[in-house]
């Protein structure tokens, strides 16, 4: 062992792959190199000592040579603050340790796990509505940290009891943390220890392994033929071109965010489809949507005087320029011209599923699957079984059997 400055002691580095300093040693291995650590007054928690593990970034490293380079200069500044008096138990010395970066503001294991988080989600491709709900959350896993005092927990020291305890004392202490919103940012967080692991700051995903919270099921709350009728009346007399955008959602089968990117190139009315980007996480696909007889004269009205870049449904849904990116766009409109003077409970992607439910009853489940870009038809089943299970009601309230 070597002695330390205040009574501590270390072993000798061990570096893996064996090899590591030959041309032996390969890319496909996961270097590290690691010691143990032993301070007299914290045998109790460590009886044989604290292990420090030096990763960081190293096998993100392409070439033998640059690998070899960083993990010896990770070796080399850990010794010295070790030297220097630097102790990972009680992090004396701290503010130096960011020296074993090779490259400043690289995040490592020693990094605070909400910067290291943040990071993460800095780093991620997701679309800004969904990074915007991800701070939220983080803000929250900052106030309860804070609260629990795990605050200054390191990503690499971070273990799934604290991401649990913070989610648990969150529900316990906000009233809209509810059981889904807890589901919610269990998968947020989960989904970005994902680029924590592979830069080697994070040793596992925490979040993963803590099980989801059981959610209370919302009574559905679907569309009826009267709100139907009393929608349309109302919108085509009082706020007609939001009536003539709920028309073209209606029988496009798309999502709000889809048709709100959507530009007048990539809409071909000849052929009667369009062209969509469909996000789900940080994959993206292409998608036709098919343009129905019924609707057309609705799509030629809306692109008239239009320019192939205008995006179809810019701030004043007209063809404009500009890109509106937020969905509350919409919604909003929704809650102030329908629910509120109608007295109507639905929310804006129930005509999504009243859509998908009158194409199942004319047509399939297998159409209405491929008008809303679903691969299985699962989701459209499922939205057709609700009004199945309505009629079966209806018919049993009357039918007439004797005892």
């Amino acid at each position: 062992m070597i002695v330390l400055p205040n009574n501590c002691r270390r072993s000798e580095f061990h570096v893996y792959p064996g090899n590591w300093k030959t041309n032996k040693a390969k890319l496909t291995d996961t270097w590290y190199a690691d010691c143990r650590f032993i301070d007299p007054k914290y045998m109790d928690k460590y009886p044989k000592g604290k292990n420090i593990r030096l990763k960081a970034g190293i096998n993100l490293l392409k070439t033998i040579g640059e690998r070899k380079f960083v993990l010896q200069k990770l070796i080399e500044e850990l010794e010295m603050l070790l030297n220097e008096g630097y102790n990972p138990i009680t992090r004396n010395g701290k503010q130096i340790i960011g020296a074993i970066n090779t490259n400043p503001g690289v995040t490592t294991n020693s990094t605070p796990f909400i910067t290291a988080l943040r990071t993460s989600l800095d780093n991620s491709s997701l679309v800004k509505e969904t990074k915007d709900d991800i701070k939220s959350v983080l803000k929250n896993l900052e106030k309860a940290a804070n609260e629990l005092g795990y605050i200054n927990i390191s990503i690499g020291d971070l273990q799934i009891k604290h991401i649990k305890f913070c989610l648990d004392h969150l529900h316990k202490t906000i009233p809209t943390f509810s059981a889904k919103r807890f589901n919610k940012s269990k998968a947020y967080i989960s989904g970005l220890f994902k680029y924590l692991i592979e830069i080697g700051a994070a040793y596992g995903n925490m979040a993963k392994a803590i099980s989801p919270m059981k959610e209370t099921p919302s009574k559905q709350i679907m569309l009826t033929d009267d709100d139907v009728k009393r929608i349309k009346e109302h919108l085509s007399k009082n706020h007609l071109q939001f009536y003539k955008f709920i028309i073209l959602f209606f029988y496009s089968g798309g999502r709000i965010k889809e048709l709100l990117r959507l530009q007048v190139k990539n809409i071909d009315l000849r052929q009667q489809k369009y062209s969509t980007i469909v996000k789900k996480g940080n994959k993206e696909r292409w998608v036709d949507r098919t343009i129905r007889n019924v609707v057309l004269p609705f799509w030629k009205e809306q692109l008239q005087n239009a320019k192939p870049n205008d995006f179809v449904f810019s701030y004043n849904l007209l063809p404009h320029e500009t890109q509106v990116r937020s969905t509350k766009h919409i919604t909003k409109r929704w809650n102030r011209y329908v629910r509120e003077p109608l007295g109507i409970k639905a929310t804006f992607y129930k005509l999504k599923h009243r859509s998908a439910n009158e194409t199942v009853k004319a047509a399939s489940a297998k159409l209405a699957a491929g008008q809303m870009g679903h691969t299985t038809t699962r989701m459209a089943e499922e939205v057709y079984a609700f009004e199945q299970k309505q009629r079966i009601h209806e018919e049993l309230k009357g039918l007439d059997i004797e005892f």
